[in-house]
């Protein structure tokens, strides 16, 4: 969900669909290589998961989930979910949305058009560090705001 080289167990969720209707044509899940907070590779990486329904037309609910895999059956999953809406408006797609989930760790959801062109959507950042967070910012509460964006529009 974040792009910064020093972030570890980062989980990234791709879905490709189509409009109007936000269909969903693939769906990938994976993260990368998990460090210990005194910088060693656990050479692991989490069995991540995502969960797509389509509530109603244009509409997508998506759940991302994934455990440290350092800490072996302790380490709870940790889960965000998006609610997305997509309309065609003339020559722009728009999209409105909110994220909710453990509220942890940082978050970033964009949009990729047709042209390879990104757009960000909404941003979520704790209030802690990455060696820090995990001890203090955990919550098994996995519907906690984590923002919202208005409706958005550009090329599609």
């Amino acid at each position: 969900m974040s792009t910064a080289q020093g972030v570890t167990a980062r989980i990234t969720g791709i879905v490709h669909f189509v409009l109007p209707g936000m269909v969903v044509i693939s769906r990938r899940v994976f993260s990368d290589e998990t460090m210990d907070v005194w910088g060693h590779s656990g050479n692991a990486t989490s069995k991540d998961s995502i969960t797509i329904s389509s509530p109603a037309y244009g509409n997508l609910h998506m759940e991302y989930a994934g455990a440290n895999p350092l800490v072996p059956f302790i380490a709870p999953d940790i889960v965000t979910k998006l609610d997305i809406t997509g309309q065609l408006n003339s020559a722009q797609a728009c999209y409105s949305g909110k994220l909710v989930g453990n509220a942890f760790p940082n978050a970033e959801v964009f949009i990729v058009n047709s042209q390879q062109q990104a757009k960000m959507l909404l941003t979520f950042n704790t209030g802690s560090g990455p060696n820090v967070g995990p001890l203090t910012l955990y919550d098994p509460n996995t519907n906690q705001n984590m923002n919202s964006f208005p409706q958005t529009c550009f090329t599609y």
